[in-house]
C-alpha cells in the first residue's frame, strides 16, 4: 500500500451547545425532616404547573455524528429544528491510506481497547472450523425509524454470527448503538470504536470474529475520484493453518452517471489487493503471493446490466486478479436465482417478487430492484512454499433481511405509513455467503 500515513486532525468552527440544564431534585420527607405548610404549598405548585404557561425556551442539542438541532418548548409541545454540523468538531481526515488499530472489548475494563495480534502470539483459533462465513449489509443511514430497523438488523446479525461482517452507510449514531450489543462484545473485533471517525458522516465498518480469524492488519483508503467521501476498508487476516486472506469492504460512488468513476475505484481496489506490501516482519507469507484468498464485499452501486460488470468480469487482463461473483457462481444454472432460506409469504407485491422467479437476478436494492450488493472473491488454492493452505470453496449464498419488521399502528399513523406497507431493516437486503474450508 502506498503513502500509508496517520490521519490528520482538522476542525470541520456553530457555537458549542450549552451545558445540560441541571435538574432540580425535590427532597422527600423522612423521619426528622420538618416541612412547613409554606414549603408544602410551593411543592404543590411545582407539581401542578401548566405547560401552556411556560415561555418558549431554546436549547441546542448535538448528536454523536455532529449534527446540531435547536429544540424549543412551546404551547404546542417540543419542536426540533436542524441547524447544521457542529463546525467546532475535530475530525480525523483521511486524504491517503492509513493504518488502523482494530478494537476488542475488555470485560475487565468495561470498554473497547486496541487489539494487536502481537499481544496474542498464542491465540488459539478454532482448528475444527470447517466453514468461513460472510455477511455484507448496507444498513441505510436514513433516520427514518432507524432504531426499530437497527434492532431488527441486530437480531439478524446475532442469529447468523458469521466470521466476517461488512456494513455500509454506518453513521456515528449507529456505531454507538451497535458497539453496545452483547453478541458483538463477546465475539468480535471492530474496525472503529468511534475514535477514528471512519464513519463520519457515514462510512464502512467491519466486524471480525477473533476466535476463528486472526487480524494481522487493518487499513483504510479514500477512493479515487470520490465526491461522496467514499473509502475502502481492508483487513489482512490469518486462518488456522497459516492461510492469509485479504478482505475489503466498500461503498462505491452513487448515481448512474458515475459509472467511469466506479470503474476507476474498482481498479484501485484490485491493484491494492494485488499489492505485495510488507505487512509486518513477523507476519507470515511475505513472498510473491502473500494472500491466498482475496474478498471484496459491499454496495457496488451498479446492477447486473451496467458496464462496470465488464471490467469486474474481465479475465483477460493478467495484470489484475480475476474476481468471481459469488451469487452468479452459485446460481448460474438455477432457474430461480433468488433462493432465500429465511423468507416468508407476504401479501404484497414486493415480497412476492423477492420469493419467486420475478427476482431472477437476486436484487438487493429494494427501491430500484437492482443487484448492487456483491460478494466477489479470488482464491489461490495452491501450495505456497511447501506449506499447505486451506482451500475455500463457495457453497451457499442467500438474501437476508427480507422479512418486514413489525410497526405498530400508532407509529404507522405518525409516519404516514399505509397499514400493509412493508418496512424492512434497510432499503437494501443483505447477503450471507458461506465457504467450505478444505484442508
Amino acid at each position: 500500500m502506498n503513502d500509508v500515513t496517520t490521519p490528520r486532525n482538522e476542525p470541520v468552527g456553530v457555537i458549542p451547545p450549552p451545558p445540560p440544564i441541571t435538574k432540580i431534585k425535590l427532597k422527600t420527607s423522612s423521619s426528622g425532616d420538618n416541612i412547613d405548610s409554606n414549603t408544602t404549598g410551593t411543592i404543590q405548585q411545582l407539581l401542578q404547573f401548566n405547560r401552556r404557561s411556560l415561555n418558549s425556551t431554546k436549547t441546542q442539542v448535538r448528536t454523536p455524528d455532529g449534527r446540531v438541532y435547536e429544540e424549543r418548548i412551546c404551547s404546542g409541545g417540543l419542536v426540533s429544528e436542524y441547524k447544521g454540523i457542529d463546525e467546532n468538531l475535530i475530525l480525523k481526515k483521511y486524504t491517503s491510506s492509513a493504518v488502523l488499530s482494530p478494537f476488542i472489548y475488555s470485560i475487565t475494563l468495561n470498554k473497547w481497547i486496541v487489539y494487536n495480534y502481537k499481544l496474542y502470539p498464542h491465540q488459539i483459533l478454532d482448528n475444527n472450523q470447517t466453514k468461513l462465513s460472510f455477511i455484507t449489509y448496507n444498513v441505510w443511514f436514513d433516520s427514518f425509524l432507524w432504531k426499530e430497523r437497527a434492532n431488527e438488523l441486530f437480531k439478524i446479525l446475532s442469529h447468523y454470527q458469521p466470521d466476517i461482517i461488512c456494513l455500509q452507510e454506518v453513521t456515528p449514531t449507529f456505531l454507538d448503538y451497535i458497539k453496545d450489543q452483547v453478541w458483538l462484545r463477546n465475539s468480535y473485533c471492530i474496525s472503529d470504536n468511534g475514535d477514528f471517525d471512519t464513519v463520519f458522516p457515514y462510512g464502512v465498518l467491519m466486524l471480525i470474529k477473533y476466535k476463528t480469524v486472526q487480524i494481522l492488519k487493518f487499513s483504510i483508503s479514500p477512493l479515487p475520484g470520490t465526491n461522496q467521501s467514499r473509502k475502502v476498508l481492508r483487513a489482512i487476516c490469518k486462518l488456522n493453518n497459516n492461510t492469509v486472506i485479504s478482505i475489503s469492504t466498500v461503498h462505491l460512488e452513487s448515481l448512474d452517471q458515475n459509472s467511469d468513476c466506479r470503474i476507476k475505484q474498482l481498479e484501485f481496489i484490485q491493484q491494492q489487493q494485488q499489492s505485495h506490501e510488507n505487512l509486518d516482519t513477523n507476519a507470515p507469507h511475505q513472498d510473491e503471493e502473500p494472500y491466498n484468498h482475496t474478498f471484496l464485499l459491499g454496495d457496488f452501486n451498479f446492477g447486473s446490466s451496467a458496464k462496470e460488470n465488464e471490467f469486474l468480469n474481465n479475465n483477460n487482463d493478467n495484470s489484475l486478479p480475476y474476481l468471481r461473483d459469488m451469487w452468479m457462481e452459485l446460481n448460474r444454472n438455477n432457474s430461480n436465482l433468488n433462493q432465500n432460506n429465511n423468507s416468508s409469504n407476504y401479501n404484497n407485491q414486493i415480497s412476492q417478487e423477492i420469493n419467486n422467479s420475478n427476482n431472477e437476478q437476486g436484487f438487493t436494492y429494494i427501491k430500484k430492484r437492482k443487484r448492487v450488493d456483491r460478494i466477489v472473491f479470488k482464491s489461490n488454492n495452491q501450495i505456497d512454499n511447501q506449506v499447505p493452505i486451506e482451500t475455500l470453496i463457495p457453497i451457499s449464498i442467500s438474501l437476508i433481511g427480507s422479512d418486514p419488521i413489525y410497526i405498530d399502528i400508532t407509529t404507522r399513523l405518525k409516519e404516514n405509513l399505509q397499514p400493509n406497507e412493508p418496512i424492512y431493516p434497510s432499503d437494501h437486503f443483505g447477503l450471507y455467503g458461506v465457504f467450505e474450508i478444505q484442508k
